[in-house]
């Protein structure tokens, strides 16, 4: 495989003969973006917004506070111009940034990051984010689950799709076990696969929370993620990470200035987040269920939605195009 074997397993570059995410936009609820990145000159910068309330670096706006919002964005939808190409490359990435330098997002912040998504049109608002570790009801987290979907469906049914990550820390959530922000019914939860198509090892899963899968990066255990153990054809470690962009300014680990690899379930969801752009782009008339719909119905690697791992399955954006194509509702088509 190549260093972009996340886009090769979801079938993604046949997928842009048939859509690139033109004419939709997707909001990135981060650290920021980059904004002097060359396969980021999609950025909307205008559009750009910062909701940190105590905010220890006002000055940069919606530009990077870190290196995660840069490296989502580059997965959702870097333009290829220099060399990373996202899921969708001609969607507008808005930048909305609800973390700090030091770190630390407040759940008031990102829900006015999500709320203000929805309020300037986003296809799609990514947050690959949450709180850490598999959470149990308790009064106070049950009503903070409650607001957390209140606003979070107010955005969905104003048309924008949200995608979350399903979090890190290997945890079940099959029961009533969750995490937050991404555990709500209006949320598309999604688990991280590896190179081999197996759920990586970080990754937390269960039907009760997990709506698809996409790949996050690493393998199924840390021995084969380090090359300790696997398969002749195993991806080396650090390459077998999703590679993204990086900002321009930090240094890369693997000396490929203004590009990076990096895994976690954070690098799942923008792949999803891209996705959207490329059904909405083929069909704007759909409603954010339907497109979560679409994209659950042309998954692979599951039996329906039952599978604790990947409930509805890895998502296939060749099938999602192509079922759109086939069903008349786009003009879209190999060129």
């Amino acid at each position: 495989m190549t260093p972009w074997w996340d886009k090769e397993i979801t079938d993604v570059f046949p997928a842009h003969e048939y859509a690139t995410g033109e004419g939709t936009s997707v909001a990135v609820v981060d650290t920021g973006i980059d904004l002097d990145h060359p396969d980021l000159g999609n950025v909307n910068e205008e559009l750009g917004e910062t909701f940190v309330l105590n905010d220890d670096v006002p000055k940069i706006g919606p530009d990077d506070s870190g290196f995660h919002g840069t490296h989502v964005a580059g997965t959702v939808g870097a333009t290829g111009e220099a060399s990373v190409v996202g899921t969708a490359p001609e969607t507008e990435l808005i930048p909305i940034r609800v973390f700090p330098a030091d770190g630390g997002a407040t759940f008031g912040d990102i829900l006015a990051g999500i709320d203000y998504a929805a309020e300037i049109g986003a296809d799609a608002a990514n947050f690959s984010l949450g709180i850490p570790g598999v959470q149990q009801p308790s009064a106070a987290l049950n009503q903070l689950k409650a607001e957390i979907q209140t606003v979070f469906q107010s955005a969905t049914q104003r048309g924008t799709v949200i995608t979350g990550s399903a979090g890190n820390d290997s945890g079940s959530l099959q029961g009533s076990g969750f995490t937050l922000p991404n555990g709500v019914p209006a949320v598309i939860t999604i688990s991280a696969t590896s190179p081999a198509d197996t759920l990586s090892f970080y990754s937390n899963f269960g039907t009760s929370d997990i709506d698809v899968a996409a790949p996050g990066g690493w393998y199924e255990t840390v021995e084969r993620t380090l090359g300790e153990e696997g398969e002749e054809n195993d991806i080396p470690f650090p390459f077998n990470g999703v590679l993204s962009t990086w900002p321009t300014d930090l240094e890369s680990s693997v000396g490929f200035p203004g590009y990076d690899f990096i895994s976690g379930t954070s690098m799942a969801a923008p792949q999803v987040a891209g996705l959207v752009a490329l059904v909405r782009e083929l069909n704007p008339g759909a409603n954010a269920n339907q497109v979560e719909q679409t994209i659950k119905q042309n998954a692979e690697l599951a039996n329906g939605k039952s599978d604790q791992e990947f409930d509805a399955g890895r998502i296939n954006a060749l099938n999602t195009v192509e079922a759109l194509a086939d069903d008349g509702d786009s003009d879209g088509g190999p060129g």
